[in-house]
């Protein structure tokens, strides 16, 4: 390949990276701190100072009230650390608490985009009604900078004599540090702070393999391990109880007049946005089990398994959206399939049993955040890809934005997901292997880009589907499986009705095999008249520099 010219290097990408963490991480040091050492990652960090300082907590009983910190939990039913919140507050004759933090730059940081920002705090405002009810208030701490976060914290629980403190645990880098350091900063100020594992069915890290007592990097050992473990414990579906209304408050407290800050302009939906997020998504927890039974009692969950890769509504729970804010909690769904009989086992193969199987995933991937934590530095699972020489065409990927490729399948799938917010689990795969192998740019483009504009926005599931889509992560498909995006289209999408709705410059062609290729199928004339641009790169040509570059990589 001929050296770029000047011009062509004005218009390259700059290689990634996010303002907010500038400085990458060198391999070497990864091997040190992360592979070799146990005792440095994050979620044994936090675990040895548990530990360390669960008698000295346990000893804290000053103070007036009990609290729980809210993060990414905002429900009442089955709310492990609301529920252990509550239970002590009873015990000890004390009124409960509750709060969470409004940060924008961590809003920024995290690229939390304005579909799950206006489902979560729609889904808060909902929850602070709920709780008022049992006179429990639900206070909103604004926060303008990351670092102040656990001074805001601090004089909020002091200035509310707070004796004990509950949240339940995030798996993020950044997120177990957090906790570390309030478990120090509180305990100072004789306070109790408690995170609890609740976010996964079996706790990260606690199925191990048999023959070396390691931790599972490949899902199918993993999943199975995970299904005889629900078979043999109980704990895992153990049902926590509703908070308990507080008998008395002070009365007036400021703390129910506690209001939601305004959302920043850049977090905003747009009109159109916003229109067919009111006609979409309906938010709350009441909703989310709404929606849950309707998709179980339904044929949806029985025949799964054979319509899950059928680019339509129909094959879908969109329960993503619920679970990624935490307004439903996963061991209640599986509890609930198993309580009336949905299906006999998890892992039985009977219909319904391939859902339970992607609830699995989402486990999986908090799992790997927590064993390999270097993946939530912009790093790649597999570590000898870290160098695979991309491109870094900024056309190419603004065209990849904005649905305007030449590649039907791929631009009707980008324009769903930047007017909706949502992506069904093929499309998302698709795009994703044209990003980062049609197009070979760096498929960190790609994954924070859908974090700017997924409303089921999920770091752990979003960086382990781009590493499998990339084949740069955990388990991933192997390197030389490239999809065909036409082939794929016309598997999955047989009639063509997604892409007529999503790319109506091919509405008019009635020929269900052509609309997937109207250039190739002789109908390039109306595409052209209608606008719809030419495929912006040639497949096989494609596929035989991405075959060419990850070898290069791997070998």
């Amino acid at each position: 390949m001929e050296p770029p010219s000047k011009k062509a290097k004005l218009e390259e990408l700059p290689h990634f990276i996010n303002s907010h963490y500038p400085y990458d991480i060198d391999n070497k040091t990864i091997i040190s701190k992360y592979i070799k050492r146990e005792d440095l990652k994050p979620i044994n960090v936090l675990q040895k100072i548990l530990n360390n300082t669960e008698s000295d907590r346990n000893k804290n009983d000053l103070g007036e009230s009990v609290a729980h910190l809210f993060l990414r939990d905002f429900r009442t039913i089955d709310n492990k650390g609301l529920s252990l919140a509550s239970k002590l507050a009873v015990g000890k004759k004390k009124p409960l608490i509750t709060f969470h933090i409004f940060c924008l730059e961590e809003f920024d940081a995290h690229s939390i985009s304005p579909f799950k920002l206006e489902y979560t705090l729609r889904s808060i405002e909902i929850l602070k009604k709920d709780l008022h009810a049992m006179n429990i208030p639900l206070v909103t701490l604004q926060v303008e900078k990351q670092k102040d976060i656990p001074t805001k914290i601090v004089e909020f629980l002091e200035k509310n004599k707070t004796s004990h403190v509950y949240c339940n645990m995030e798996y993020e880098v950044d997120e177990l540090r957090l906790l570390s350091k309030l478990v120090m900063c509180l305990l100072r100020r004789h306070i109790s702070f408690n995170p609890v594992h609740d976010s996964c069915i079996v706790e990260p890290g606690e199925l191990k393999t048999k023959s070396k007592g390691t931790q599972y990097a490949v899902f199918t050992p993993w999943y199975k391990a995970w299904c005889n473990y629900l078979k043999n414990e109980e704990e895992p579906f153990k049902e926590y109880l509703l908070p308990h209304a507080n008998e008395s408050f002070p009365d007036p407290s400021e703390l129910f007049d506690s209001k939601m800050p305004q959302i920043p302009e850049s977090k905003r939906l747009t009109r159109d946005q916003q229109k067919e997020f009111d006609i979409s998504w309906k938010c709350g927890e009441e909703e989310a089990w709404l929606n849950l039974r309707a998709f179980l009692e339904s044929d949806k969950f029985k025949k799964y398994d054979e319509s899950r890769n059928e680019i339509s509504d129909e094959s879908v729970s969109h329960m993503s959206c619920p679970i990624s804010s935490g307004i439903i909690s996963t061991r209640s769904i599986i509890r609930y399939i198993l309580k009336n009989k949905l299906v006999k086992r998890i892992d039985s193969g009977e219909p319904g049993t391939g859902w339970i199987r992607q609830i699995a995933w989402r486990d999986f991937y908090r799992h790997i955040l927590c064993n390999w934590p270097y993946v939530c530095m912009f790093k790649p699972f597999l570590l000898e890809y870290d160098d695979l020489k991309w491109e870094y065409n900024r056309d190419h990927f603004h065209r990849w934005c904005q649905g305007k490729t030449g590649f039907p399948i791929v631009d009707a799938a980008m324009r769903q997901l930047n007017q909706t917010g949502y992506l069904h689990n093929r499309c998302r795969m698709i795009v994703a292997s044209f990003l980062s192998k049609h197009l070979l740019i760096d498929w960190k483009y790609g994954e924070y880009y859908f974090m700017e504009h997924l409303i089921d926005g999920d770091f752990a599931s979003n960086n382990g589907g781009w590493g499998f889509s990339s084949s740069t992560g955990v388990d991933p498909q192997p390197y030389f499986r490239i999809f065909n995006p036409w082939l794929q289209s016309e598997k999955y999408d047989k009639k063509g009705t997604y892409i007529r709705k999503w790319v109506p410059e091919l509405k008019s062609i009635q020929d269900n095999k052509a609309i997937h290729n109207p250039y190739e199928m002789g109908y390039g004339k109306i595409a052209e008249k209608n606008g719809y641009p030419k495929p912006m790169v040639n497949h096989k040509e494609c596929r035989e520099r991405a075959l060419d570059r990850y070898k290069e990589a791997k070998y």
